[in-house]
């Protein structure tokens, strides 16, 4: 009896696997929208003090010393930059050019 339920345990265990990597694959497309908007909303960000939205990396996470407006964004210093190009997957390098960057990755102008 119980060799008889192997073959439906495999299906079941294979069906499981494919909503897990189905769920994954759409958590990722999610996280792109709301990007999407996030840097629409960032495009916007004119004077210092004007809020900038979080943008989400490749795992849907959000970094923890995301700047919570241009001013804040525009008083980082280069190590933080790097962080946060490093952590939503951009090149660091050059040094000089890491505010502008970023800057053009979270949709907001460069300048």
């Amino acid at each position: 009896m119980v060799a008889a339920l192997a073959p439906i345990n495999t299906t079941l265990a294979d069906h499981t696997a494919t909503l897990a990597n189905h769920t994954a694959t759409l958590a990722a497309m999610m996280s792109r929208l709301d990007n999407i908007e996030a840097r629409q909303r960032n495009m916007t960000a004119r004077s210092p003090q004007d809020a900038i939205s979080e943008l989400r990396n490749n795992n849907g996470n959000i970094a923890p010393n995301f700047p919570p407006t241009k001013h804040a964004l525009n008083g980082m210093e280069s190590f933080q930059l790097r962080d946060l190009l490093v952590f939503y997957g951009c090149n660091p390098n050059p040094e000089a050019t890491r505010l502008i960057r970023l800057k053009q990755f979270l949709g907001m102008n460069p300048l």
